[in-house]
């Protein structure tokens, strides 16, 4: 199971994400812990200042960098200009990830995927979990799909996270039929994570602010380190 990290959490912690410096130093951690892939935000407005910090993520992390794309025509051309290793479309809104239904389905969604294939770039679709948008997902031609793991991750609920674990099964089942790759994305530490390590068709998961706590107790090595005991990583991603 491969280990993306999201960048984000790291760059607050660095101060943000406009100065080439801080994301620079950011992936150069992440890369030196040994992280399988970087996930990198564009975001849905102002995202030409971005063209150079991520070009710098791109140069020092060594490893497949993807970034997620809201479905806007700005953020898009500047993740086909930057040309990472995955484009993840997300929904049109910073804040909400999971493209709705209606998104998914428009016009916008089906130039976007014209666009990304064209380009023979690898792309993704950050999807609700339902078995219905998998499948839009692959029809639109994407490599992957990424699906939400924060009921999973909360891990509060012992009834809950069994619901939700048997749907991400579910799903990855579904997506596996349809050569359709799986990440999911939590909030996991290495208990909450271990039960997604038999998952037919899982890539790997996304992590993000847990796995940056743990790491300034233990290092982003030591973090990562953990995860690794519970299922392991080619070393690949993307």
């Amino acid at each position: 199971m491969r280990l993306a990290l999201r960048l984000d959490p790291i760059l607050q912690l660095h101060g943000g994400p406009m100065d080439t410096g801080p994301v620079a130093r950011a992936a150069a951690i992440a890369s030196l812990a040994g992280a399988d892939s970087l996930v990198v935000p564009i975001p849905a407005t102002d995202s030409a200042p971005w063209k150079r910090p991520l070009r710098a993520v791109k140069e020092v992390f060594d490893g497949p960098v993807a970034v997620t794309c809201p479905l806007r025509d700005d953020p898009l051309r500047l993740a086909l200009e930057l040309r990472p290793d995955m484009v993840i479309l997300t929904a049109r809104q910073g804040g909400v990830r999971a493209v709705d239904g209606d998104d998914l389905t428009s016009q916008a969604m089906k130039e976007a995927a014209s666009s990304l294939s064209g380009s023979h770039i690898r792309f993704g679709v950050y999807a609700h979990n339902q078995l219905a948008h998998v499948k839009t997902v692959r029809h639109h031609g994407a490599d992957t799909v990424v699906l939400d793991g924060s009921r999973l991750a909360a891990g509060d609920d012992p009834g809950q996270a069994l619901s939700a674990l048997e749907t991400l099964e579910t799903l990855s089942l579904g997506a596996e039929k349809l050569e359709l790759g799986v990440f999911i994305e939590g909030d996991f530490d290495r208990f909450t994570c271990e039960p997604l390590m038999e998952l037919a068709g899982l890539e790997g998961v996304i992590l993000g602010n847990r796995l940056v706590m743990r790491a300034v107790a233990l290092g982003l090595a030591g973090a990562l380190a953990e995860f690794r005991e519970f299922g392991g990583s080619d070393g690949r991603v993307t």
